[in-house]
C-alpha cells in the first residue's frame, strides 16, 4: 500500500511539474540536469541532454551584458568603468543568491551552505586585498583594470558556487 500511495505522489508530482507554466530545472551535484520541465525549456531554449550546471550559468545575463559591454570599448578608463560596474554587480548577485538560499533551502543543507558563506566572508577581506595587491604590482590604469577584473571574477565563483547548490 505504501509503494502505491508513493507512485501515485510522484505521478501527481510529475505531472503538476509537467504543466505549470513556471520554469523547472533541477541539478545533481555534479552539475548535470536531472529534472527539466517544458516551461524551463522553452523559456530558456535548452535540451536537457548533456547541460551540465557550468554550461547554464554560462550563458546568465551578467555574464551577457558584460560581454556586450566590454566589447565595445576602446581605452583602458573606459574598461576600467565596465569592469568596476561588473564587480559590483557580481558582488551584489552574490547577496541575492545567499537569499534565495536562505528563503528556498531545507533548513538541513541551508545550514551547511550558510557555514560555507560564513567562511568565505571571513576570508573576503583579506582575499579582496591579495586581489589589490597583485594589481598595484601591475601599476598604472592596467594595474586598476585588474583588480576590478580580479574581483569580479571572485564573486562571480560565489554567486556561481550559491546557485549551484539552489539548482
Amino acid at each position: 500500500e505504501n509503494l502505491n500511495t508513493i507512485s501515485a505522489e510522484k505521478t501527481k508530482l510529475e505531472t503538476i511539474l509537467k504543466f505549470m507554466t513556471d520554469g523547472v530545472i533541477s541539478f545533481d551535484e555534479g552539475g548535470a540536469i536531472t529534472h527539466i520541465n517544458p516551461a524551463a525549456k522553452s523559456y530558456l531554449g535548452i535540451d536537457e541532454s548533456g547541460t551540465d550546471f557550468d554550461e547554464y550559468f554560462s550563458q546568465n545575463p551578467i555574464t551577457a551584458a558584460h560581454n556586450e559591454e566590454s566589447g565595445s570599448v576602446y581605452t583602458t578608463n573606459d574598461m576600467l568603468q565596465v569592469e568596476e560596474k561588473f564587480s559590483g554587480i557580481w558582488a551584489k548577485e552574490v547577496d541575492h543568491a545567499y537569499e534565495l538560499c536562505q528563503q528556498n533551502l531545507p533548513s538541513d543543507i541551508f545550514s551547511s551552505v550558510k557555514a560555507d558563506h560564513e567562511t568565505w566572508l571571513s576570508t573576503q577581506h583579506a582575499d579582496l586585498a591579495d586581489i589589490r595587491a597583485d594589481g598595484q604590482q601591475a601599476g598604472g590604469t592596467l594595474g586598476s583594470v585588474q583588480i576590478a577584473t580580479d574581483s569580479a571574477a571572485y564573486y562571480e565563483k560565489e554567486a556561481k558556487k550559491l546557485y549551484h547548490v539552489l539548482y
